[in-house]
């Protein structure tokens, strides 16, 4: 009997899939099996071959079926709905509500339509709901079933994902493992297989995590791998740099003791209370705030994305993950300490950061990431944001909120410090730089003490008395230089004179 391959020709060739012509009525589908693998491929010449399939006699409903899927995987639900409609496809129709979000009517048709699919859509909608349980149940359902490798494919996947958010990592590596081949144009499982080795860590898991993404990222443009794999690889270099290592351990072991200096002697009182602190954040998980994501690894390549994001603006610094949870195990310091306000001081002082930024996730209608950003000094909420995740594009998820909370650090923000130099009238210098959020062109007031502010017997405060002003000329990382631009008569300026950002 004639002998069909299927192969797909990149680095080298691979056979995706092999049949006989002739026989049985299954074996004589030759035209709707070329129609399925481009549909796989998203190629809308699909639904051509769908239609020509049925033209030649091959099975019309599964034919139809092909043409519903092409328009669903090209994000087009209106047109995949009326095919699914015009056969009475429930599991197909039960597919078009689950991309739309509904997944109660997702989780509705999918057990109405008595297929292994149909259960495979219902136990994905249940996932979504975060009823792993219930998912579990309904996806072992399908187990030994026949259906389309597609669907297999993703039957395996959905099997994977709730053993993975259950904890039981390396099984659901080998779901994820056994979909890949089903489906060779879903990047999706092999995605999932990077996520879950590089969340067992180590040097062996981090490479295959390399491997599986690597391999992923030939299939097709996608954002979740491009950063994931991307985020794995520096991962990799960290580990790798035994320098990077060493000064890491070092400063751990003075960040312990400074810390428990700190905590031993109780509160004090800043060195310099007038000049504005720099920019520092340092980042940590909310406690108890996690998302069932579709795909694996999103919520770490999404926090992870938010840190980069900051760190490329010279006006923000982040606290190096790694250094930070070193820290927090030296101090036998967990979750539920970090909600504690002398615990938040602490570490803020430690750290010399302003503020301590949590970033969580919760499901309502689709997941949603949050940031919560803490005043180390006060402890009071400065800041709160949330944005609705979109887990097609999450990149643009992560600069969205990166980008309003740089707005909100640096917009309007007012800086204030202390004259270094004042030699030179041309380059006055002052205590504040790059990393405080200092740009060539700002001015600032510079002020001398008044008169004292005196009530009830003490003294509260002086009025401060501007005397002249000076224009940022030249910044560097931690300090600026300045030229006068006028001064009071009589009036000069001096070392440790106060200075204060103009509006």
């Amino acid at each position: 009997l004639p002998y069909c391959v299927f192969l797909r020709a990149k680095d080298q060739p691979v056979v995706e899939r092999a049949f006989f012509v002739g026989g049985d009525k299954k074996s004589q589908a030759f035209i709707s099996m070329i129609a399925e693998n481009y549909m796989q491929q998203g190629n809308p010449i699909a639904r051509d071959m769908a239609k020509e399939a049925i033209a030649q006699g091959e099975d019309e409903t599964y034919n139809k079926g092909t043409i519903g899927y092409s328009f669903e995987l090209e994000g087009k639900l209106d047109e995949a709905e009326v095919e699914f409609g015009a056969i009475d496809s429930k599991e197909g129709l039960a597919s078009v509500a689950l991309q739309r979000g509904d997944t109660a009517k997702a989780i509705a048709l999918g057990k109405d339509a008595g297929t292994p699919y149909g259960q495979t859509v219902a136990g994905q909608a249940l996932m979504m709901e975060g009823k792993l349980d219930d998912a579990a149940k309904v996806l072992q359902s399908v187990d030994n079933q026949e259906q389309r490798q597609f669907q297999r494919s993703e039957a395996l996947n959905a099997q994977g994902r709730v053993l993975h958010e259950a904890g039981y990592v390396d099984g659901a590596i080998t779901k994820y493992e056994q979909a890949v081949p089903l489906d060779q144009y879903d990047i999706v499982p092999l995605s999932n297989v990077g996520a879950a080795y590089r969340e067992k860590g180590g040097a062996e898991n981090l490479e295959k995590a390399k491997t599986a993404l690597e391999q992923a990222s030939t299939m097709g443009d996608d954002g979740l791998v491009a950063a994931m794999l991307q985020q794995v690889i520096q991962e990799q270099q960290k580990a790798n740099d035994l320098q990077r290592t060493e000064l890491i351990r070092g400063q751990i072991n003075d960040l312990k003791a400074r810390y428990e200096t700190l905590k031993a002697k109780g509160e004090d009182s800043p060195a310099d209370p007038w000049s504005s602190q720099p920019l520092v954040i340092a980042f940590r998980a909310e406690p108890n705030q996690r998302a069932f994501f579709s795909r694996a690894g999103m919520d770490m390549v999404l926090q992870r994305e938010v840190e980069r994001i900051l760190n490329t603006d010279d006006r923000v610094q982040v606290v190096e993950r790694d250094m930070l949870d070193q820290l927090l195990q030296e101090l036998n310091l967990g979750s539920s300490d970090l909600t504690s306000p002398d615990t938040q001081r602490q570490l803020g002082k430690v750290l010399s950061a302003s503020s301590l930024g949590f970033l969580g996730f919760s499901s309502v209608s689709g997941p949603m990431m949050h940031l919560r950003m803490v005043d180390t000094e006060t402890t009071a909420i400065g800041y709160q944001e949330t944005v609705q995740v979109d887990e097609k594009d999450v990149l643009a998820t992560a600069q969205r909120l990166a980008d309003a909370l740089i707005a909100k650090l640096t917009d309007g923000r007012e800086l204030k410090g202390l004259i270094a130099d004042a030699s030179d009238g041309a380059a006055v210098m002052i205590n504040l730089g790059s990393r405080h959020g200092v740009r060539v062109g700002q001015t600032y007031n510079a002020l001398e003490e008044g008169e004292p502010v005196e009530v009830g017997g003490r003294v509260i405060a002086h009025r401060q008395k501007p005397v002249g002003k000076i224009k940022v000329t030249s910044v560097e990382e931690n300090f600026a230089l300045c030229e006068t631009l006028n001064l009071r008569d009589g009036a000069s300026l001096s070392k440790e004179m106060k200075i204060q950002m103009t509006h």
